[in-house]
């Protein structure tokens, strides 16, 4: 079995996978992880056999020192995933001491379901990042733009008189107030932009290309977005338990 960890600033995302698919899943606030994660431990405890990886866009934490790894009859092996890790891609980055593990991991991922297949992640989340591979497998980049949330708190903080709002899922393209004239720019705005670079992707590496979307604000853009192949909300979850079984079998 495997335990895929996926900490983020604020929610962390935990799933227990067999060999293909996810038997149990949790959600916890992160800044009360250790503590959660004892209780789910305790739980799989004594006899179920684990590999923990775990990667995190939030601050390092401590976990291989929990105390509840020792009411396992076997050890659990415990394997930290980094960008600078070894990986089951090959990392073109020009800076993979700065990449976001996060990224990457989903890259892993989507060249998993489409082997030999270039691949476009796009993660919305509270940045909008854009991950690239080639049909060779190569992890070669991408971009980063503020997330749909960022962008109000934008709106809010740097005007004096413009509310901060939440997002709506399609909302008109005309607003007849102010709130609504700001969810549909920024939405919309966003909409426009992640469209236009999947076009651009798949005008310089061709039709073949696939293309994913993931993260929290996936629900915003998945049924709007043209030639996305995957709207997978577990996509960085499912790179982590990548990434442990081929640090097994080194």
């Amino acid at each position: 079995m495997y335990l895929a960890i996926d900490i983020g600033n604020s929610t962390t995302k935990i799933a227990l996978y067999g060999d293909t698919e996810i038997r149990q899943q949790w959600r916890v606030e992160s800044e009360k992880l250790e503590v959660e994660l004892s209780h789910i431990l305790l739980q799989l405890a004594p006899r179920q056999p684990l590999a923990v990886g775990w990667i995190s866009t939030a601050k390092p934490l401590e976990l291989t020192k929990l105390a509840a790894w020792q009411h396992f009859d076997v050890a659990p092996r415990l394997f930290p995933i980094q960008s600078t890790s070894d990986l089951p891609i090959n990392n073109l980055y020009a800076t993979p001491h700065t990449l976001g593990t996060d990224r990457i991991v989903a890259v892993i991922a989507a060249c998993s379901y489409c082997p030999g297949m270039p691949v476009l992640v796009i993660d919305a989340g509270t940045a909008i990042t854009f991950d690239f591979a080639d049909a060779g497998g190569n992890y070669l980049g991408g971009g980063i733009s503020p997330g749909v949330r960022m962008r109000f708190r934008a709106l809010d903080e740097f005007t004096a008189r413009l509310p901060l709002v939440e997002p709506v899922k399609d909302p008109p393209l005309v607003g007849d107030s102010t709130e609504a004239s700001m969810r549909s720019g920024v939405v919309n705005g966003a909409l426009a932009e992640l469209q236009g670079i999947i076009d651009r992707y798949r005008a310089t590496y061709g039709t073949e290309l696939q293309v994913f979307l993931t993260g929290g604000d996936q629900y915003l853009f998945e049924n709007q977005l043209k030639n996305v192949n995957f709207a997978a909300s577990n996509l960085v979850l499912e790179g982590i338990k990548q990434c442990i079984q081929h640090l097994i079998s080194q």
